[in-house]
């Protein structure tokens, strides 16, 4: 049993996870329960527009319906080809979350929605952030340094350092959430504006689906 890593069911509760080398070890909570606008769906939920199952999908309601956001993918044993498998998805679960964007509000400037993702591998992991900055051109970084659960109780600098790495994750989202639904109104009352004023004909919004590369097997 000393050898499992056990990520929990209800993440916006507490982070719960068993090391190797040190038994269990309990963090405090970052909870995205906060923020009452988003919801995480768990267990092997499919990513929409794509083969993709992921571990952890995190979104919000815009306009009555659910928009993924963000991705969360868990190893339970520190593999190379598993962590290198799930690297990869992790970057492309990012590009097909900004396709999936795009394509439901085409009016929206891509470059304004940077997909953050969450890669945990044992004891480690990753912050992996994508953005479609030009048309077909999507760019990957890691804003952080790399996760890395602290291996006991007492190691507070490294559940310091670990619990404001989350913290940013969980803002992150929380401002995507609250800025896809502010563009998202602002668009609404401007069509409106001009449907009353002028005519609904005459309201032209941009149109970024010619930005994206529909292939989402591809980086």
């Amino acid at each position: 049993m000393r050898n499992r890593f056990h990520f929990p069911l209800d993440i916006t509760k507490y982070l719960f996870f068993r090391t190797c080398s040190s038994g269990d070890v309990y963090l405090p909570s970052c909870s995205l329960t906060l923020v009452t606008d988003l919801k995480i769906k768990s267990g092997e939920v499919k990513l929409e527009s794509s083969t993709f199952k992921i571990d952890y999908k995190v979104g919000c309601f815009v306009k009555e319906k659910f928009v993924t956001i963000s991705c969360i993918e868990v190893g339970k044993f520190v593999e190379p080809d598993k962590v290198r498998d799930d690297h990869h998805k992790l970057l492309l679960e990012g590009k097909t979350i900004i396709n999936n964007i795009i394509k439901e509000f085409k009016f929206i400037d891509p470059k304004v929605i940077p997909v953050l993702g969450v890669q945990i591998c044992g004891i480690k992991g990753d912050l992996v952030e994508i953005i479609l900055a030009s048309k077909k051109s999507y760019v990957a970084h890691r804003p952080l340094e790399r996760l890395r659960v602290p291996l006991n109780c007492n190691d507070s600098d490294s559940a310091n350092t670990f619990l404001r790495q989350l913290l940013y994750y969980k803002k992150h989202l929380a401002d995507f959430s609250y800025d896809l639904k502010q563009m998202v109104n602002n668009h609404d009352d401007k069509s409106a504006s001009f449907e009353r004023v002028l005519g609904g004909h005459l309201f032209v919004p941009p149109n970024y689906i010619d930005w994206i590369d529909d292939c989402v097997e591809r980086l």
